[in-house]
């Protein structure tokens, strides 16, 4: 099934339309850039993995519903913000959530697109989702603090056996619902095998020019590349794949990689 591309929502009062006079002209870039992303389906998957991080935290942590919100357009500060797209709480009970659940909350979504991507979300949405998160807590609430206590806890969730099934149903229905299919979704789940535990980096496989993912669980190192899960001694293609360090490198990255490529030929030479 086509993806449709969502139409960008204007939330302008006619005043901050007059305050900016090509309003107009920057929402209309910003709807070719969000086209782009629909018919982009890494940039897509990246995009429902955000919001469906949001979903799987307020469905989880309060039991709340959401609502699903396509790419818009607003205007704080004195100019306009644009925004991939949003999930918007139902609150179906009085729950209080606590500090630390208010930023696991705020904080999965970018969290999440950079653990199991190996690449960190666009700078603009992680700053959005702080901004939301300094909003709930209020001035006064140590927000350095429960973001640590956040991270902690989604550690201790992605060991959870329920937990990947609950954010891939997550990230379906805001796919679903927005693009009008699950196709990304499901390229995601397989390109990138969530399921494997460990520390994740970018990395580029020159034998297939094709970006890979390095996953390091307590020394043992597997590659996920096209899809497929490889160890030192597997082939793709007939050929042992080595690495090479792709950019932003994350911390350990040129010592895994290291690692890898020791332990592919060493291999070679004992064949």
């Amino acid at each position: 099934m086509t993806a449709r591309s969502p139409i960008v929502k204007v939330k302008l009062t006619e005043e901050q339309k007059r305050l900016v006079s090509d309003w107009e002209e920057q929402v209309a870039i910003y709807q070719r850039q969000c086209d782009g992303c629909t018919n982009d389906k890494e940039e897509r998957f990246r995009t429902c993995l955000h919001e469906g991080g949001h979903t799987v935290q307020y469905r989880n942590q309060f039991r709340w519903d959401v609502d699903f919100l396509g790419p818009y357009v607003s205007y704080k500060d004195g100019k306009l913000r644009f925004a991939a797209g949003a999930v918007s709480a139902i609150r179906t009970n009085g729950y209080e959530p606590f500090p630390w659940q208010d930023a696991i909350v705020s904080t999965s979504g970018f969290l999440l697109v950079d653990h199991f991507t190996a690449v960190p979300d666009e700078e603009i949405a992680i700053q959005n989702d702080l901004k939301t998160l300094r909003s709930k807590l209020g001035e006064n609430e140590n927000m350095n603090q429960a973001v640590w206590c956040a991270e902690i806890m989604l550690e201790d969730q992605l060991s959870e056996p329920t937990f990947l099934p609950e954010l891939e149903r997550a990230v379906r229905d805001y796919e679903l619902a927005i693009y009008g299919t699950d196709e990304a979704t499901t390229w995601g789940w397989r390109e990138y095998h969530p399921e494997l535990q460990g520390t994740r980096h970018r990395v580029i496989v020159p034998y297939s020019g094709n970006w890979g993912t390095l996953i390091d669980h307590e020394g043992d190192l597997e590659l996920v590349v096209e899809g497929r899960v490889l160890r030192p001694t597997d082939e793709l293609r007939g050929m042992r794949q080595d690495v090479r360090i792709a950019e932003p490198e994350k911390a350990g990255t040129h010592r895994v990689v290291q690692e890898w490529n020791r332990a592919v030929s060493c291999e070679i030479v004992a064949g």
